[in-house]
This record gives structure tokens, sequence and C-alpha cells, in this order.
């Protein structure tokens, strides 16, 4: 079903902890991708290497990760390659 969704314009979100559980061809179809801070080196890594990030360098990426508060997040566009970071403190 998920690789026939976007015949259907069927929106899928999956909240995962392994970046390996989800098969690459699957990857390659996300639109958006919420990286929330606590994983390791390793996966980041994985993770910048699977999905698609052209704006920055996986240095300038992992730095900016390595900043976000606990409850920050990166809000990652898939489809354009760029890369914000959101404030996810209650207010």
């Amino acid at each position: 079903m998920i690789h026939e969704a976007r015949h259907y314009k069927f929106i899928f979100c999956f909240c995962i902890q392994g970046v390996k559980s989800i098969p690459l061809p699957i990857k390659e179809q996300m639109t958006t991708l919420f990286l929330f801070p606590g994983f390791i080196r390793q996966k980041l890594f994985t993770i910048y290497n699977q999905s698609g990030i052209t704006s920055l360098e996986y240095d300038e990426f992992r730095d900016i990760y390595q900043q976000l508060a606990p409850r920050d997040y990166m809000l990652v566009d898939c489809q354009h390659g760029t890369v914000k970071v959101v404030n996810g403190e209650i207010t």
C-alpha cells in the first residue's frame, strides 16, 4: 500500500526509533522528515545520506543537530533539500 499510496494521494506518517527498519525505497519517497534529538553519530550519518539533504554538508548538518535543545527538532524538506530548526518549547 505504501508504494501505491502516491497514486491515490495518501499520506503516511511513521514514528520510528530505528532508521534501518524502513526499507530504502520508502525512505527515498519521503517528502518531510521530523528529526528529534537523541540519535548517535552513526545513525545520524545514515539519516543524512538517505534523506536527500542538499543544502548542507554533513558536518554542518551534524553541528546543527548537536545544538538541538531537548524539545527542539529539525524539519527536513526532502524534496527541496532544506533544513529548519523548530523550537519545540511550549509557550
